[in-house]
């Protein structure tokens, strides 16, 4: 099976310029292999045609058409890629086509993919996450929303737990807008909920608190990983000195 990437035009191919193995989904549990071929052949030759199925010999519902030259296998790809075939194709869905990529290129492009979707996100609510610690173990995450609410409409309230489901004593709040979030911080750090009073700050990204805990104490990562600090140097001089 081919390694794909996308070139300029759009179109991916495979090592070399050449990518004649196809991933096909959304196929109905119908569709024999023979179906697919009477479908692709008319694109050029075909090498092989898979089907997946698993252990009971049912289709997965998903498979491979493999073309003997990559112009055919671009021509297959350019005209039934997001068609709708009825008796094929599952009820409401369209035909998903696109170049067969191994395992590792695939989990490589869900992780940039996965980066790039926390990214958007964190760019969506910067300025609106509330973090909130001190809280009593017994606060629900209705109970932090309703704390909270006064202030504006909030996007999600969620209290921090183990996996045992006791609390870890802090949560976040976000809201849709930095006004209402920045209301909200003014107004309730140090103020009681239940019967404890609560610390109340903006919730940082885990790269950025990292990068100002780094820059507070004056610590550097060297090229073997190890982190020092200026205080640390200047300490070691001192001894040595």
């Amino acid at each position: 099976m081919e390694v794909c990437w996308v070139r300029g035009d759009g179109i991916r191919s495979g090592k070399g310029g050449d990518c004649t193995n196809l991933y096909i989904k959304h196929i109905v549990e119908s569709v024999t292999e023979e179906d697919l071929y009477d479908i692709f052949c008319r694109f050029g030759p075909i090498k092989s045609v898979l089907i997946e199925k698993d252990q009971n010999g049912k289709s997965k519902k998903f498979g491979f058409v493999s073309f003997h030259d990559e112009d055919s296998a671009t021509a297959a790809l350019l005209e039934l890629a997001d068609k709708e075939i009825p008796g094929v194709v599952q009820e409401a869905k369209t035909l998903f086509l696109s170049p067969a990529q191994k395992k590792a290129a695939r989990q490589q492009q869900l992780k940039q993919r996965h980066e790039i979707a926390n990214a958007e996100r964190d760019s969506q609510h910067d300025g609106c996450n509330l973090y909130v610690k001190n809280l009593e173990h017994s606060c629900t995450d209705e109970d932090l929303s309703a704390a909270f609410d006064k202030f504006g409409e909030i996007a999600s309230a969620k209290v921090m737990r183990k996996e045992s489901g006791e609390s870890l004593g802090f949560g976040f709040v976000c809201f849709h807008s930095k006004a209402e979030a920045a209301k909200a911080l003014t107004r309730m750090d140090g103020r009681v909920i239940g019967s404890k009073p609560v610390a109340v700050s903006l919730a940082q990204r885990k790269e950025d608190r990292q990068q100002m805990l780094d820059e507070k104490f004056g610590r550097n990562v060297s090229k073997n990983g190890v982190t020092t600090s200026a205080y640390s140097a200047r300490q070691r001089t001192n001894i040595s000195g």
